[in-house]
């Protein structure tokens, strides 16, 4: 409003005054208009002005309600008074009041602005007029102001389009559109003169047009005023060039005098939805990675990761050959939608050299390489095949380690795609991922190479401290094999057969028990790798007595056993439990050593447990030393004069090995008590 704007408010109750700026040069005409206004109930404060000077400066002071306008003054007129008043207060009503007005004038004045016009001789309609000209003024300030007020909105709403980086898209009730703003045109690609008056279908892809028609018109149909979608379904758009993106959208429905509007508000959100891929993908690989126990095992689902992950349909593992310097294909993996049987062919048939090809180039520059259409690639021998069979974007990053390539990982997409450096850069971290993955696993074959080294040199070691004993175990049937040799010759010699005969039987008996006993010697001392099978671990125990019996009777030493009849098998390589009875055995037999009070005596036993089967050698020797049972199973500790120290950490970590534990205790009142833990064979399988 101007600085002239009357008081209208609907609530006017005409106190106080009206105020009245009077253009008249009778002072008695002005008295005479003045009365009737206040015979008509409108208390008046009046200004009479009769020059320009005064007129003007009334006007620019303000404060009027109303203008009344003498058409004719002797210097001054009353259309120059009406081309000030609406120049300076345009809101401000003007009422012509004259005795010299003719209806020519009168007209081009109502023309210009005036509200209205009275003749001096007919005042009588001076109240009607001014109330009919307050009120119009009244509705021509609000009208203005909602005007203002909508322009002020339709700004507003203009400056939320163009700055909103969401797409916003309205359409008819014929899905036409009709507004497409800059965040549209950023996300589709089109122009909004493009856009405007075509089909919404173009910005979807074919198959979901008949879906998203349907959903508007079902829309159309409800009470609901707004809707969101994507919480349920997942929602696509298509751009100019006819990529598809995912999208959030919501959608709101407006009533414009029974013709529906409908606005969709949509937000591309293929940067998340790429971001969050990636980090599956990264996360599905590690997993892999820590789970497999080697890289054949682990490539097929690294490859089934990256492309269900990341969208790509076709995978490849290719390895550099020890002998010759090319990479051959040895794994494939691709989706079961898709059949691409010449391309697989022709992959794995196929042999590359450094350059040649995207795995070759890959290999040469040992850096990741993305083809956005190998079809139309000049180095890429497979393109023919490719086309057949609808392959395009590629891409391939190496396996390296310390900088050396040990292979080459390539994926397709039956789309045509724009090089991704972000893609790439991940790939190259996952493929340095799995290169540090075979550098672990080759450290962990090592060491348990090394593990399997040591645990035989201190089974032999072992087998070393019972020379003597194994020595008499095996003099024992030799030397009645060379005493019934003689009888069976004696015999012989006086023709006497049946004696003979049994001392021949004799002879075989002894032999086999000579053979059982280097036999199991042999399968201690042999370097052989663990197989893994049931195990009856009674009769283990019993095989490693008849083993140690001479030495731990030469020891003075009695053996006694406790052995449930009822045990099942434990699933575990037979050669290492009998090292590790053995390795106890011996150690209770030589803490006993030099005990002269008490009786030397070794209890072995063997119970079922909650564990599975629980292994226990108890021995009266000196006992254990209370400070050191947290050093006793660890490697190179020994409280032996002459010994390694590794029997129990090896018997430890050959028990954890086979899912068990390893204990020690005092055995009161004396001597210590040794007992492991073996799960049962189904147990350890589940």
């Amino acid at each position: 409003m101007t600085k002239n704007t009357p008081n209208l408010s609907k609530k006017t109750t005409m106190k106080p005054p009206l105020r009245v700026l009077h253009l008249e040069d009778d002072p008695r005409d002005a008295e005479l208009i003045q009365a009737l206004l206040e015979s008509e109930g409108i208390v008046a404060d009046v200004t009479r002005v009769d020059t320009r000077e005064d007129f003007v400066a009334s006007v620019e002071h303000g404060g009027f309600d109303i203008i009344l306008v003498d058409y004719t003054l002797p210097s001054f007129d009353g259309l120059s008074a009406l081309r000030i008043a609406l120049e300076e207060c345009p809101d401000l009503p003007v009422i012509f009041v004259s005795g010299t007005l003719s209806e020519d004038t009168a007209a081009e004045a109502l023309n210009m602005g005036a509200t209205d016009y009275l003749l001096k001789e007919r005042l009588s309609r001076i109240g009607p007029s001014v109330r009919r000209a307050l009120r119009e003024a009244r509705e021509r300030i609000e009208r203005h102001r909602a005007e203002d007020a909508a322009r002020a909105a339709k700004a507003r709403f203009q400056g939320i389009l163009e700055i909103a980086r969401d797409a916003i898209i309205s359409v008819d009730s014929q899905q036409c559109i009709v507004l497409f703003n800059q965040g549209a045109e950023k996300v589709f690609g089109y122009t909004q003169a493009e856009a405007i008056g075509r089909p919404l279908d173009v910005l979807l892809p074919q198959r979901f047009e008949d879906v998203h028609r349907k959903h508007v018109e079902e829309f159309a149909r409800s009470p609901d005023v707004a809707r969101t979608m994507g919480q349920r379904r997942e929602v696509s758009g298509r751009r100019k060039d006819g990529e598809e993106f995912p999208a959030e959208a919501s959608i709101s429905k407006l009533d414009l005098g029974g013709e529906l509007l409908f606005t969709v508000i949509l937000r591309d959100v293929s940067e998340r939805k790429r971001a969050e891929h990636r980090l599956m993908t990264q996360h599905t690989i590690a997993q892999i990675l820590a789970e497999a126990n080697t890289l054949d095992e682990a490539t097929p689902k690294l490859l089934r990761a990256v492309c269900e992950c990341l969208v790509w349909d076709v995978g490849t593992l290719w390895r550099k050959e020890r002998d010759a310097a090319v990479l051959r294909c040895v794994e494939m993996w691709h989706r079961q939608s898709i059949e691409v049987p010449e391309f697989e062919a022709a992959t794995r048939s196929l042999t590359l050299k450094p350059g040649l090809g995207l795995p070759g180039r890959v290999w040469s520059s040992r850096e990741p390489v993305y083809i956005p259409d190998v079809v139309r690639d000049d180095n890429f021998p497979r393109a023919p095949i490719a086309a057949r069979e609808m392959l395009h974007a590629a891409f391939g990053f190496p396996i390296l380690l310390h900088g050396e390539v040990l292979g080459v990982t390539e994926f397709f997409s039956h789309e045509i795609r724009q090089p991704d450096q972000d893609l790439l850069d991940m790939m190259a971290t996952i493929g340095s991922q799995i290169g540090q993955f075979i550098e672990r696993k080759q450290a962990e074959d090592a060491l348990r190479q090394a593990q399997a080294e040591l645990t035989h040199v201190t089974r032999v070691a072992a087998l070393g401290e019972l020379t003597a004993s194994i020595a008499h175990e095996i003099n024992q049937p030799l030397a009645s094999v060379v005493n019934n040799a003689s009888a069976c010759l004696q015999w012989l010699a006086t023709e006497n057969l049946e004696e003979a005969r049994q001392a021949a039987e004799c002879i075989i008996e002894d032999g086999h028990r000579a053979a059982e006993i280097i036999q199991r010697i042999h399968g201690l001392v042999k370097k052989a790798p663990s197989r893994p099978g049931p195990v009856d671990v009674n009769q283990t125990i019993r095989e490693v007595i008849a083993l140690a019996h001479s030495e731990v009777s030469h020891h003075g030493v009695s053996i006694r056993t406790r052995l449930d009849d009822d045990l099942p098998p434990i699933l575990g390589d037979r050669i290492q439990i009998q090292q590790v009875i053995l390795n106890l055995v011996i150690n209770a037999v030589e803490a006993m050593d030099g005990m002269s009070s008490a009786p030397r005596e070794l209890i072995i036993g063997a119970a079922n447990d909650s564990e599975g089967v629980q292994v226990s050698v108890e021995d009266s020797g000196r006992g254990l030393d209370p400070g050191s049972l947290g050093q006793l199973f660890e490697a190179f500790y020994t409280t032996k004069p002459h010994g390694m120290g590794m029997g129990l950490a090896i018997s430890r970590s050959i028990v954890e090995a086979h899912g068990g534990r390893l204990w020690a205790s005092p055995n009161v009142p004396h001597g210590a008590i040794f007992q492991f833990t073996l799960p049962i064979a189904g147990e350890r399988a589940a």
